[in-house]
């Protein structure tokens, strides 16, 4: 059966979504088979043969796969975040969520910032301080955006909810009145206002927490997690790779890929993550693989030894999204984590195998160096010459 219809047969359609699946999980939002052919389109698939045609007249075996991926994202809820007002006009968000190159303060500073109507530039962000918050996760599952996110932006509305009660002490009117726009509150109908950073300077004459109130003193807006953490990003990668006989060298000639994060709140970061996830990809299924003698012995214990992707490895990437919102979410992200390192392996690996199939091979467990592939495309032709 061709490997596009088998696929497409098998795929949930979006009259059928929310899904239940056996496992006991919901599928939240995507049109599946709506980014295939996507995908399918924008990789040319129907222009494969010519491409090939142009690698044989090289010497060399041209192979294509695609593939169709999907992550559960939302890792621990244990989540905790602050949002308070500064008297410099700043807003300060603290998050237990930790940043290590994804960009999670640029991106909860976007979030708070479209929560309050003001510029992401005021918004200071600070990460994982146990000192100031006592309940917090950790980063992992892609909870960023599932999680933190829709946890700072309910933080950013009880906040404003803070300051309407503050503002009608100070402007003395009643809080069904104040009005919250942009950083300022003010009257219904009137012009009297007063900036959050006034009200903050203020709040010395201002009352403190009330009895019974969650919330701490001040113009803050302090929550933890509720709600459903679990979304399902989702996407598919068409790849081609072009084989080397005579080396075993394999060179990878065409990423193509459509993701569906959701709502994307920072599409550098989204994009630097899916390209580093396919790179991680191209990494385990080429290259990276522990070796050992007769002894145990690591043969590749350091990174002189044991090889990872680089720039050199990969070619341009052709990405785009097709994005749907997600329910479970108030935001309508869904995150993108290992989205990519988990959708990239098997569409290389399968492209790898259909390069090589016209000589006969059928299987290579990975990763695929040059001297296995050099050694199963050897074998074949020695089976063919009756040498083996």
């Amino acid at each position: 059966m061709d490997r596009i219809a088998l696929r497409q047969r098998n795929m949930i359609r979006p009259d059928e979504i929310p899904y239940s699946t056996a496992m006991g999980e919901e599928f939240d939002a995507g049109d599946f088979s709506g980014i295939f052919d996507k995908a399918l389109l924008a990789a040319d698939w129907d222009g494969f043969e010519a491409r090939k045609k142009a690698s044989e007249a090289k010497g060399r075996l041209l192979g294509r796969a695609a593939g169709i991926h999907m992550h559960a994202s939302g890792g621990s809820v244990a989540e905790r975040t602050q949002v308070r007002a500064l008297p410099d006009g700043t807003i300060r968000v603290r998050t237990s969520s930790q940043d290590s190159g994804q960009a999670h303060g640029e991106t909860l500073a976007r979030v708070v910032a479209e929560s309050l109507g003001i510029s992401p530039e005021r918004v200071k962000v600070e990460q994982g301080d146990s000192d100031v918050l006592l309940v917090g996760g950790s980063t992992g599952g892609s909870n960023l955006l599932p999680v933190s996110a829709n946890t700072a932006h309910r933080s950013a509305l009880v906040m404003i909810e803070r300051a309407r009660e503050m503002a009608s002490d100070v402007l003395e009117a009643a809080v069904q009145d104040i009005e919250y726009q942009s950083g300022s509150l003010r009257i219904s109908g009137t012009d009297r206002s007063i900036s959050l950073a006034e009200l903050v300077a203020r709040l010395p004459d201002s009352p403190d927490t009330p009895v019974g109130h969650e919330q701490p003193a001040g113009c803050v807006g302090e929550v933890t997690f509720k709600g459903k953490h679990t979304t399902f990003p989702n996407g598919a990668y068409v790849i081609e790779v072009e084989v080397d006989p005579e080396t075993g060298g394999i060179t990878i000639a065409r990423i193509t890929g459509v993701d569906d994060l959701g709502r994307i709140i920072h599409p550098q970061s989204a994009t630097g993550q899916i390209m580093g996830g396919l790179a991680q990809a191209a990494g385990e299924v080429l290259m990276e693989g522990m070796v050992f003698d007769g002894s145990g012995q690591p043969l590749s214990g350091s990174m002189m030894d044991y090889a990872v992707p680089r720039a050199d490895d990969l070619p341009m990437f052709n990405l785009d999204w097709a994005p749907t919102d997600s329910p479970n979410s108030l935001l309508g992200v869904k995150g993108v984590g290992e989205l990519s390192s988990i959708g990239g392996p098997g569409p290389i690996s399968n492209a790898v195998h259909d390069a090589l199939a016209p000589l006969g091979v059928t299987h290579l467990d990975i990763p695929l160096t040059p001297e296995k592939i050099w050694r199963a495309i050897h074998t074949q032709i020695a089976e063919r010459r009756g040498e083996t």
